[in-house]
């Protein structure tokens, strides 16, 4: 019974805000070869919401740009104060569907390209095969969420996985 009339707030007046859910996710990979070159690649994508919820817009510590715009008289925030009203009024708003944001992307997972240099010149040096490749992980993202990945999309600050990029040899005697 949502919305109870007793002048009080508790569980029953709870609503649920984000369903933390994904409504799809999904990817798309390919190996190509194509004569001695290879080129292997993951797209991933999923659409979701997200919180973006220390976007700080009632602390008086390390606020956003946009927040501090308020002082230009171009930010839509209210002015930042250290009282304790302000305090309860910035948990509450964590607490609403203000810091909901579109956690949707497309992320370049994994890229792989290699080249098999040709079997002719490996016999004169007497080596069996050799590979030379490069790796890339988390290369690009494309997003409208305003935090650090949206793949963990809990407050905005959290640093999922690291862009990586690795090359190697893989030589066989």
């Amino acid at each position: 019974m949502a919305g109870s009339s007793n002048g009080s707030f508790d569980y029953e007046d709870r609503i649920v805000i984000i369903d933390r859910n994904s409504e799809f996710y999904g990817g798309i990979n390919n190996n190509l070869k194509f004569k001695n070159f290879s080129l292997q690649f993951l797209f991933r994508f999923e659409k979701k919401s997200g919180l973006h919820s220390l976007f700080n817009a009632g602390r008086a510590s390390n606020p956003l740009r946009t927040v501090l715009a308020k002082l230009n008289g171009e930010s839509t925030f209210q002015t930042i104060s250290q009282s304790s009203q302000a305090g309860n009024a910035f948990t509450n708003v964590l607490n609403t569907n203000f810091p909901v944001q579109d956690a949707s992307f497309i992320r370049l997972q994994t890229i792989s390209f290699g080249y098999d240099l040709p079997k002719a010149f490996l016999d004169n040096i007497g080596i069996d095969a050799l590979r030379l490749f490069i790796h890339g992980q988390n290369l690009f993202t494309i997003t409208p969420y305003e935090g650090i990945d949206p793949q963990l999309s809990l407050s905005g600050i959290e640093i999922g996985s690291l862009r990586s990029i690795s090359g190697g040899a893989q030589i066989k005697f």
